[in-house]
């Protein structure tokens, strides 16, 4: 629900991947009608490798804006790699919104 807060009017929502939690419970849509949002989903397993290609460069274009800080990503928790179980184990728990990172050297 906070991420549709936050899309501006008539913006898009793509889900690439699903891992748990694909079935919607008692969710109000009234948010995602007023502001006319688009929800499109996608699978890349079944998708040729042009499509990816093409795909990899849209998403490469959007760069500039992260670096910039015009777009932040969502990041839920910080794993130092050594705790791989736990950050596993929290990924399996589906309490995480946004992404979980396992962090890899002292930087």
């Amino acid at each position: 629900m906070k991420a549709i807060l936050q899309i501006h009017f008539g913006g898009e929502i793509i889900i690439l991947a699903i891992l748990k939690g694909y079935k919607m419970k008692e969710r109000n849509l009234i948010p995602t009608l007023k502001k006319r949002l688009f929800i499109k989903g996608a699978r890349l397993k079944n998708r040729n490798f042009e499509y990816k290609v093409n795909l990899t460069k849209k998403i490469a274009a959007l760069l500039p804006y992260f670096q910039n800080g015009q777009l932040k990503p969502v990041i839920d928790k910080v794993y130092d790699w050594t705790d791989i179980r736990f950050a596993h184990e929290y990924m399996e728990s589906n309490q995480n919104i946004g992404k979980i990172i396992l962090k890899i050297g002292t930087s």
